[in-house]
């Protein structure tokens, strides 16, 4: 079984069991379907459970691995029908990491609880993307600096 990112997901024809390591963006049930959002660095899916499979309790934000086959939703995109759902590692604090997107690392006011809780400040999607702008420019750079034979005197 091969280990994804859901921009993998979303891009493939379904079939195989796949596996996901994923965090928990929201949860909802319609009847004897359960329906849980999740998403990481590169993009967000839907997991459907079905009502026979047993899954942990876990909050948003929480860590999982979702493993089962790659279906096509009733909205036309990916999704993993759960076969199994193992919990990675649960949140339990009382910020909501979704609460932190619209807040400015810069204010005095919002510093200490963003810096203090770094970890789920990087998982918003427009800090994801700068880093790894930041991350491709700067590489770019050392390949540079590496043909140019640059060294530090």
């Amino acid at each position: 079984m091969k280990k994804n990112y859901i921009k993998d997901l979303l891009a493939m024809q379904g079939g195989p069991s796949v596996e996901l390591y994923a965090f928990v963006s929201g949860r909802h049930q319609l009847k004897n379907l359960q329906f849980i959002d999740v998403y990481d660095s590169t993009g967000k899916m839907q997991i459907l459970v079905k009502g026979g499979t047993s899954i942990p309790k876990f909050n948003v934000g929480a860590a999982i691995r979702a493993t089962g086959p790659l279906v096509k939703g009733k909205n036309g995109a990916n999704q993993i029908d759960a076969g199994k759902i193992e919990l990675i590692g649960d949140y339990k604090s009382n910020i909501n990491p979704f609460q932190l997107k619209d807040m400015d690392p810069t204010s005095a006011k919002y510093s200490d609880l963003i810096f203090g809780n770094r970890h789920l400040f990087v998982r918003q999607p427009k800090i994801a993307d700068t880093l790894s702008v930041r991350h491709h420019i700067v590489g770019a750079l050392h390949e540079w600096f590496r043909e140019q034979h640059c060294t530090l005197p």
